[in-house]
């Protein structure tokens, strides 16, 4: 016991000398992040960087809300990926949408043609000759790129997610470490740029368009009108963070008992996940698979009474539209990516979460349980009180 008692004491003591020692080290890194300046009226152009998918943009959207309360006569230009423009387009925050797509450049993409290249150059001239007063790069080394292409005045960004000298004002830290949710993540990086907290509000506003095409689309696949649920079986990021086929079709039958109509959405390079799905049901639902564009999506989201689906582009989008969500999680980490006011269903398994995006959404273990073990049960318990209340007496 006393060997014990020393152990501890001796390992306090080693933490306080090395605090002490780490001191110095800590005023130097408080001294080069010193609080960010710039005045408001002097920002007239500001540019804001997250060439990511589009489930990370939908969450990236708060905080350029907050950019907008805290600059409210700035123009707000968002740089996206070309398959994001279309929700860049419908943040109510955003002035004008520039778009690059950084996956040309890549070894899987096309490095080698003077098209990729004639690209990077028209969006760093473009981006030099905008003249913009204040750059904020939300994520990744292309992030900050730009900002150096910029020569904006103010650029910020966090110190591990970019090249050194690329940014002005550098917060500590890198994406997930250390682990907070993305969106307090992008809200933390906002602030520091002088954005200032919005009121609660939808992030996404739909067009009368989205509307109309969105109910075209269901109308022409058999929609009645009666209340809306949609489910979402895909997940671009990896096999590991979507449920089974057989979970999804038991859902969708066991909705279709309860007064809803049900929808499946998803591209067409995910007709082989809906093919099953929609053969394992008794009585198959709304197919809108590769039937939509993005635009059309967001609009039979924002028509639907509730979504359910795992960790991908369409839960986000959903929920930045103020639909209530229902999110199945797996591999990924529902404190990272999860609803914030929706419900998060998963199983607490000792392996997960083991998804930090740093490589597709594989099981390293090769049982795939974290999904494959959750029933569909478990998911239903979470979808039956969230019900639109029209749709509780059985047809």
């Amino acid at each position: 016991m006393n060997r014990l008692i020393l152990r501890r004491w001796l390992r306090r003591q080693a933490i306080r000398l090395g605090l002490a020692a780490l001191a110095p080290l800590a005023a130097l890194i408080a001294w080069g992040q010193r609080p960010f300046q710039c005045p408001v009226g002097e920002v007239r152009k500001l540019l804001v960087i997250r060439l990511d998918l589009l489930g990370d943009v939908a969450l990236s959207l708060p905080a350029v809300r907050a950019l907008r309360a805290g600059y409210p006569a700035a123009e707000i230009v968002f740089l996206v990926r070309p398959a994001a423009a279309p929700i860049a387009a419908r943040c109510p925050a955003v002035d004008r949408v520039l778009t690059f797509d950084p996956d040309a450049l890549r070894p899987s993409g096309r490095p080698f043609a003077a098209a990729s290249w004639r690209a990077l150059f028209a969006t760093l001239h473009t981006i030099r000759t905008e003249r913009f007063d204040l750059v904020v790069g939300l994520f990744g080394v292309w992030a900050s790129v730009f900002a150096i292409a910029s020569a904006a005045p103010w650029r910020v960004g966090y110190r591990g997610e970019g090249f050194p000298g690329a940014y002005s004002h550098r917060l500590s830290g890198r994406r997930y470490r250390p682990v907070q949710h993305e969106v307090a993540w992008c809200l933390r990086l906002a602030q520091q740029a002088g954005g200032r907290l919005p009121p609660p509000a939808p992030d996404l506003q739909v067009t009368p368009a989205d509307r109309a095409a969105a109910r075209a689309v269901l109308v022409n696949a058999g929609w009645d009108g009666r209340p809306l649920v949609v489910l979402s079986p895909g997940a671009v990021a990896g096999a590991a963070k979507r449920w089974t086929p057989t979970g999804w079709a038991a859902l969708a039958d066991w909705l279709q008992t309860q007064g809803v109509a049900v929808a499946l959405v998803g591209t067409s390079s995910e007709r082989s996940l809906a093919t099953p799905v929609l053969a394992a049901t008794q009585h198959p639902p709304l197919d809108l698979v590769g039937r939509t564009s993005l635009p059309t999506l967001l609009g039979v989201l924002a028509l639907a009474s509730l979504v359910v689906s795992g960790d991908s582009g369409p839960l986000h989008l959903a929920e930045a539209l103020g639909t209530p969500v229902v999110a199945l999680h797996g591999p990924s980490d529902p404190r990272i990516s999860g609803p914030r006011w929706g419900a998060v269903v998963r199983l607490a398994l000792p392996c997960s979460p083991c998804y930090d995006a740093t490589y597709p959404a594989e099981c390293p273990l090769g049982h795939h349980r974290c999904m494959r073990d959750l029933s569909a049960e478990q998911v239903i318990a979470a979808v039956a009180p969230r019900l639109p209340i029209r749709a509780a007496v059985r047809p």
